[in-house]
């Protein structure tokens, strides 16, 4: 009788079946199989763990996006601003992670230039539609780079940004992880500030101090979530090449909708009086051309606002009619244009 195949039971040699002699084995070899167990075990959920899992995590940020539902740009000066940020999140994951607080920066597309960094908070659950929000005072290490994003949001419906970095990842009870940021973020812009009247145009009876002689309304609809306090914004106004006027929006502060500010001006009149000799504005009906000057905000010029407010083609239809019959001077309008 082989070897191994017998077990004594009450002292006689008795031939084993093979689930009994499975049985034995098990009993005498049951470390080694434990052994084994816990090793295939580690061979595959290691590997998912520390490899499928970041490499998930980092897929699923990689499909992230930033969608800004409000910005504000307060107490602007050259080289810093305060910025107010609301973004909303916007993933297609059906993992929820926590992200962990990082230090972002923030890029145009086609550039490796800097705009600004910030602190992001950390956020409990990574859904879509949860919001961050920022509240901080950042440096623009790169004044000339955000004139040319300002640029870029005076003349456009949308634009998009990178938000670039590294932090922490948590899901559950799986361990931490680490991800890299290159997520897209996009902001609507002010799309040239293309709606723009000039109404409750008044010649004053006696000057200002400063020379300003009419005032006026200026309604401006920004289409933006753009909030932007320019302070002191002066312009030139212009008709067919010729200066009519300059003019002050004082302590402007463009809010996102339609909005109205009081605008001073200082007037030309022996140029105005050109203007209206031309056939087509002798009824006192001018197409006006805006040119800006300069944003100054305490005392300093802003060189990203006034660029940006520079790249923007302004025009308006202002009609000198009524102020002109107000003040008594109706006469110089054209004939049939006076009453």
């Amino acid at each position: 009788m082989e070897k191994g195949n017998t077990e004594f039971v009450n002292g006689e040699s008795v031939r084993l079946s093979k689930r009994q002699k499975v049985g034995r084995h098990c009993r005498r070899f049951w470390w080694l199989h434990l052994i084994i167990f816990i090793a295939v075990t580690l061979v595959i959920v290691l590997p998912v763990v520390y490899v499928g899992y970041p490499n998930i995590a980092q897929h699923d940020i990689n499909k992230s996006s930033l969608n800004v539902t409000a910005q504000s740009t307060t107490d602007p000066a050259p080289d810093s601003m305060t910025l107010n940020l609301t973004s909303s999140l916007v993933t297609h994951s059906s993992y929820h992670p926590t992200l962990r607080a990082f230090n972002a920066t923030v890029y145009l597309p086609d550039s490796d230039i800097p705009l600004y960094s910030f602190a992001t908070p950390e956020i409990g659950t990574a859904s879509s539609g949860v919001e961050e929000h920022i509240f901080q005072r950042v440096q623009l290490p790169n004044p000339d780079e955000f004139a040319r994003f300002s640029v870029i949001v005076a003349q456009n419906e949308t634009v998009t940004l990178y938000v670039k970095g590294k932090g922490g990842l948590k899901l559950g009870a799986l361990p931490e992880t680490h991800v890299t940021y290159n997520t897209p973020s996009t902001i609507s812009g002010l799309n040239g500030l293309k709606e723009l009247v000039v109404t409750n145009f008044t010649l004053l009876k006696t000057a200002y101090s400063n020379g300003t002689n009419a005032v006026g309304t200026i309604a401006i609809n920004n289409p933006s979530v753009l909030t932007l306090a320019m302070g002191d914004v002066t312009q030139n106004q212009f008709v067919d090449g010729i200066q009519i006027s300059n003019s002050t929006l004082p302590n402007f502060t463009l809010l996102p909708g339609n909005n109205t500010y009081p605008i001073y001006f200082t007037t030309n009149e022996t140029a105005t009086l050109q203007v209206l000799k031309k056939p087509q504005y002798q009824c006192g009906l001018l197409n006006v051309d805006i040119k800006t000057n300069a944003s100054i905000y305490n005392g300093q010029e802003i060189p990203y606002f006034t660029q940006a407010l520079q790249s923007a083609t302004l025009t308006t239809e202002l009609n000198l009619a009524p102020a002109l019959n107000q003040a008594g001077l109706g006469f110089v309008l054209g004939k049939g244009c006076s009453s």
